[in-house]
């Protein structure tokens, strides 16, 4: 070990010793990293200072930068450059003419752009290095390539057409500048948020508020909705099996009673207690389904407020009036106007109000202080989602619906019900039965009209119900 005079020694030491003089290193080193960062502290703060002011004042590349560049310039070897992108079954070789875009040929720290090179007016500048280097940091070519974020053929190189993959033989061209995110989506398909996608972000934002989601689908976006149907299919599926294999059961019981002897009747015992141990194992996995289940009715999301509800929520006389002056009545509604003919909209009007949920009824609810909800609406935070008033009077977030006028079209007893549980349900939904389940379903049961999160199996017991409206 070393001595204070920089020689060594040998010494004897046992577990416990060990461990403390390592602990002590440990703790020797620490003083000294931190007594090294004061001593540096400043000049540290000077040379990054430095850099920052020469980076802000002075235009194109310092003369550092410069001989850096020369210098990897002069080893640079011409060559074919290719990347093999084995995941994804391509073979890149985009950086033969893109070198700027190689970090051992130029740093990240480095850029290189059309005004450091001269080239401000040129269309393309192949030379400059990516526009945005943190992303390499996260997605190093050398394992992800180049065209399975933007696209093009990158094993031609014989032209810019060809390689940009801007031929009528190639399905995959490079994304224009203005498309380049499109390119996240090749695996970020499954994000709510993609870092350093902007225009993606406020994409997918706009498919989710403006309702598209209501007709159309893309993979892996709010798809909820077909992950709890693939659950419910599969617990179909289990519990058939599970039918069949109880019927197996006493029918190999009985062909071994029958056997013509020991071992034959044996081998169909073993067959019959196999079946049972198998139907244990598929009760836990519809069990786990069931869970899942659960889970995804809690996440499912909705674009508009459902309609199940609208004879508990909606004076009868408002839905043929806002149908008819939807835009006039809400300005600011994501709900676009509908052209109705004569007669159309309160034929409309009359059929969701005959397939919305009869009951229970509502209970009566005192009247509540005016002055006081003002102050309440404004201080818990309901604008950081809802908004109030219209135009250039609107205050409050856009997230959630403006409530304005919400008098005019609710009833008292819904929207106390709406504030005190905004997801609390007048029935449950039975996705197997597929309909809304009353007392009278519970009452052939033998079982009080009780729903929520901690009693949200059917009255039989045998699968989920949606038990809390969906989200927005």
């Amino acid at each position: 070990m070393p001595t204070a005079d920089g020689k060594t020694e040998k010494k004897s030491l046992n577990y416990e010793q060990l461990l403390a003089e390592f602990d002590g290193l440990k703790e020797q080193k620490a003083a000294l990293t931190l007594k090294r960062a004061e001593v540096r502290k400043a000049a540290d703060e000077a040379a990054k200072a430095q850099a920052t002011f020469i980076q802000d004042k002075m235009e194109g590349l310092s003369a550092e930068q410069i001989a850096t560049l020369q210098t990897a310039v002069r080893q640079m070897s011409v060559a074919m450059r290719q990347i093999n992108v084995n995941n994804a079954g391509l073979v890149d070789r985009c950086q033969s003419c893109h070198v700027g875009m190689d970090p051992k040929l130029v740093p990240p720290s480095l850029q290189l752009t059309k005004t450091s090179l001269g080239l401000e007016k040129s269309k393309d500048a192949p030379f400059t290095s990516h526009p945005q280097p943190e992303l390499l940091k996260i997605h190093d070519p050398e394992k992800f390539g180049c065209s399975p974020c933007h696209g093009g053929n990158g094993r031609a190189t014989n032209s810019v057409v060809k390689g940009h993959g801007r031929h009528e033989f190639w399905l995959w061209p490079l994304y224009y500048k203005e498309n380049t995110e499109a390119g996240c989506q090749t695996c970020h398909a499954s994000d709510m948020y993609t870092y350093h996608a902007p225009v993606l972000n406020k994409g997918r934002e706009l498919f989710r508020q403006k309702g598209c989601i209501g007709c159309h689908r893309y993979e892996n976006f709010d798809n909820e909705g077909e992950q709890l149907l693939s659950a419910r299919q599969k617990v179909r599926q289990l519990e058939q099996q599970k039918k069949d294999d109880e019927l197996e059961i006493p029918r190999l019981n009985k062909a071994g009673d029958q056997a013509p002897d020991n071992k034959a009747a044996q081998d169909l015992y073993a067959k019959a207690e196999n079946l049972r141990v198998q139907t244990s194992f598929l009760d836990a996995q519809v069990e786990q389904l069931m869970v899942r289940a659960r889970s995804l009715l809690r996440e499912e999301k909705k674009v508009g407020p459902t309609l199940k509800e609208i004879r508990m929520k909606i004076h009868k006389e408002w839905i043929p009036m806002w149908l008819e002056k939807t835009h006039e009545w809400r300005p600011a509604t994501k709900m676009p106007q509908f052209r109705f003919k004569p007669g159309e909209a309160r034929a409309i009007a009359a059929f969701v109000w005959q397939m919305a949920v009869p009951g229970p009824a509502l209970p009566k609810q005192a009247a509540g202080n005016a002055g006081k909800g003002k102050e309440l609406f404004e201080s818990r935070g309901c604008l950081a989602c809802h908004s109030i008033g219209e135009g250039n009077n609107v205050l409050g977030s856009h997230f959630a619906a403006n409530l304005s006028r919400v008098g005019e079209k609710d009833n008292y007893e819904y929207l106390v019900r709406w504030i005190h549980n905004p997801r609390e349900r007048t029935r449950p939904y039975d996705p197997v039965a597929r309909k809304d389940l009353g007392p009278e379903d519970y009452a052939k049961h033998s079982k009080p009209f009780v729903f929520d999160l901690e009693n949200s199996r059917s009255p039989d017991g045998k699968h989920e119900l949606q038990v809390q409206q969906q989200t927005v």
